[in-house]
C-alpha cells in the first residue's frame, strides 16, 4: 500500500486538533482568546508533523519513548503546564481509544489503513466518511465528558446530614446549594432549607417548637415572600458540625431527582461551606 505523506499529516493534524480539544474539555481548557487558539492550531500541527514518525526505521521501545515525550511536549504547547502528567495521559488514552475505533472503521468498511503509536493513515477511506466518523466522535466523547461532569458534581454536592434540635435528631440527604444565600435577619445565621417530607418529620420529631422559631425573608426570580423556619443545635454531616444555622420549611418537594424519585430534602446554604463542609 502506497501511503502519502501530505494527506497522512492533513489527517493527523485533523485528527490531532479533535483530540487535543476533546483533552482540553476534560480540563476545562477554554479557548476564548486568539493566543489559546493559536496554542491549539500548534499542537495539531505537532501531531501532523509526528506522523511522519510512521516511515522511520525504528523499533517499538523507542517509538513508545517517542510517543511519551510527544505527548507531553503536544499537551505543553497546547493546554499549558498545570497537571501536565494528567493531560499527558488522557491525550494518549483518548488517542488509542480514537485511533482503535478509526481501525475497526476500516475493516467494517473494507479500507486500508495503518496504525502506529505515530499516528493513523486511513488509505481508501473518502474523506467524507471520515469526516462523519471523527463528528461523531466529538460528539459522543463531549456527551460521556457532560455525563462525567454532572455526576462529578452531584457526588461532591451531596451529603448524608443530621438535623439535632434539643434531644431529638432527624437524618436526610443534603445538597449544598451555592445559590442559598438565605441568612436568619436578626442573628445573621445561614439558612438550609428542608423540603415538606423532611419538615413533616421534623415535626412529628417534636423539633418545631414556639421558642425556637423565626421568619426567613426571601427573593428569587419573579417570586418573594416570608418562609417560617427554626433556630437548630446544629446540622452534622459526618464527622464535621455546624453550629448556629437555620432550618426553614418550603412547601414542596425539590426537583433536584435521581431515577424518577427524590433525592434530596435539604438544600444547604453556601455560607454553610465556609464552616467547613
Amino acid at each position: 500500500m502506497i501511503v502519502y505523506g501530505e494527506v497522512l499529516i492533513l489527517e493527523n493534524i485533523i485528527t490531532g486538533c479533535v483530540l487535543l480539544y476533546i483533552t482540553g474539555e476534560i480540563f476545562r481548557c477554554r479557548y476564548e482568546t486568539w493566543v489559546k487558539k493559536v496554542r491549539l492550531v500548534t499542537g495539531s500541527l505537532i501531531c501532523g508533523l509526528y506522523s511522519l514518525v510512521i516511515f522511520l526505521p525504528v523499533k517499538m521501545p523507542f517509538l513508545f519513548f517517542s510517543e511519551t515525550v510527544f505527548a507531553f511536549l503536544v499537551c505543553l504547547v497546547s493546554l499549558g503546564m498545570n497537571r501536565l502528567w494528567q493531560k499527558a495521559a488522557v491525550f494518549v488514552l483518548t488517542t488509542y481509544f480514537m485511533g482503535g475505533i478509526t481501525m475497526g472503521l476500516l475493516i467494517l468498511s473494507g479500507n486500508t489503513g495503518i496504525y502506529t503509536v505515530s499516528g493513523v493513515y486511513t488509505g481508501d477511506m473518502k474523506a467524507a466518511v471520515m469526516a462523519m466518523f471523527t463528528a461523531a466522535f466529538f460528539a459522543a466523547v463531549r456527551q460521556i465528558i457532560r455525563i462525567i461532569r454532572r455526576t462529578k458534581f452531584y457526588s461532591e454536592h451531596s451529603f448524608d446530614a443530621v438535623i439535632v434540635t434539643g434531644g431529638a435528631s432527624v437524618r436526610t440527604s443534603a445538597f449544598l446549594d451555592t445559590a442559598n444565600t438565605l441568612r436568619e435577619p436578626v442573628s445573621g445565621s445561614p439558612c438550609a432549607v428542608a423540603d415538606k417530607v423532611l419538615w413533616n418529620r421534623m415535626e412529628s420529631a417534636g423539633m418545631i417548637v414556639p421558642e425556637r422559631f423565626c421568619l426567613i425573608p426571601y427573593e428569587s426570580v419573579g417570586r418573594s415572600g416570608i418562609m417560617k423556619g427554626i433556630r437548630v443545635d446544629c446540622i452534622n454531616i459526618g464527622t464535621r458540625q455546624i453550629k448556629n444555622c437555620v432550618v426553614a420549611e418550603y412547601n414542596e418537594r425539590f426537583c433536584l431527582n435521581k431515577a424518577g424519585k427524590a433525592a434530596y430534602e435539604l438544600l444547604l446554604s453556601r455560607y454553610m461551606s465556609e464552616k467547613g463542609i
